[in-house]
């Protein structure tokens, strides 16, 4: 008895996994081109199991931009529409400011394996917020996962 009630139980919790980690929700990002920001993936393309991408965000104006390192979603193109993968359960993202100074880069880097799980075949783009709610856009930067 005690042997099929763990094994019940595990099968829930995989069931909400599955379900938790797929369930991805239609983009409501307002992205915007914003002269002189932008970000660039390291790699137009990546394998199926990676575990990390970087990506730089260029400040070309003359002011100082100050953004959030773990604010940033990550989207994935499907039927015609841009669909917002949602971050694993449990996951804990300090709330750490960083500052890209006027005509500077600042590389930041997505831990796919830990935050989002691993990401099947598709087009996916980064966003990256700039300004504060509720005037936030994003600037973005696409990928493919191969």
């Amino acid at each position: 008895m005690r042997k099929g009630c763990i094994i019940l139980v595990l099968l829930i919790s995989a069931l909400s996994y599955s379900c938790t980690s797929s369930s991805m929700e239609l983009s409501t990002a307002d992205v915007t081109d914003i002269e002189n920001i932008f970000i660039e993936t390291e790699e137009a393309e990546y394998s199926s199991d990676v575990e990390t991408i970087r990506y730089t965000l260029t400040n070309n104006t003359e002011d100082e931009l100050d953004t959030e390192y773990h604010r940033y979603v990550v989207e994935m193109y499907e039927r015609g529409e841009w669909y917002t993968i949602p971050f694993l359960p449990s996951k804990y993202y300090p709330d750490i400011g960083i500052t890209t100074h006027a005509g500077k880069t600042s590389s930041l880097l997505i831990d796919i394996k830990k935050d989002l799980g691993k990401l099947k075949k598709g087009k996916y783009r980064i966003l990256h917020p700039i300004g504060s709610y509720p005037s936030v856009v994003y600037v973005i930067s696409e990928f493919t996962i191969s």
